[in-house]
């Protein structure tokens, strides 16, 4: 697998343990995972985390998985989901299908194909990252913004440790924000593309 894609993050979306569990020990093989074990839960960690794909569970208390897919589209049109459920039928198909799935898997699922789809899911995020890099530095700008909201709202409880972390966050992101921002003297989108094809 490409180095690359080892440091890409897979946020992992059900509320079932077992399964949950399962797509994370599988993933993390290859991908840095997170989990969620709500759609509410998954739309937090995306607001503070840069994701590069979601698996999301169709059928979920709460939230449902096709609302939190549509939430999902509204804010990142780009964001690869692949949709995984226990469900699987034909018309719930067709739905994710419509909200923009990146794919769509029923349980039991082939370990094979979950690490091949979300390979590929990944792989694409990355083709749009370097096509667009002022949105990767954008949405990078909205979780420093985020990070400094949380610590002016939580300034009288944060210990030093909170606050260590946060200012690691906005380390990494200031980071990442520096690999996809084009160089200045760049005169065409050609050079532009062979930036981000060579830094992201």
């Amino acid at each position: 697998m490409d180095d690359s894609l080892s440091t890409s993050t897979i946020l992992v979306v059900d509320d079932e343990r077992g399964p949950r569990l399962a797509l994370q020990l599988l993933l993390q093989r290859s991908f840095r995972v997170l989990t969620a074990e709500s759609g509410e839960e998954a739309l937090e960690v995306l607001k503070a985390e840069p994701i590069d794909a979601v698996t999301l569970d169709l059928k979920m208390p709460g939230l449902a998985g096709q609302n939190t897919l549509s939430m999902i589209r509204n804010a990142d049109p780009d964001l690869p989901v692949i949709v995984i459920t226990g469900f699987g039928s034909f018309d719930s198909a067709v739905k994710a299908l419509q909200l923009h799935a990146f794919d769509y898997i029923a349980k039991p699922f082939d370990s094979r194909r979950i690490v091949r789809v979300v390979t590929s899911a990944v792989e694409e995020r990355q083709r749009v990252r370097e096509r667009n890099p002022e949105a990767v530095i954008a949405s990078l700008e909205a979780v420093l913004e985020a990070t400094d909201s949380i610590e002016e709202r939580g300034s009288q409880w944060m210990t030093t440790a909170d606050r260590a972390a946060l200012d690691a966050i906005r380390s990494r992101v200031r980071a990442l924000q520096d690999q996809v921002r084009p160089k200045r003297g760049f005169t065409s989108e050609d050079d532009l593309f062979a930036f981000g094809k060579e830094h992201v």
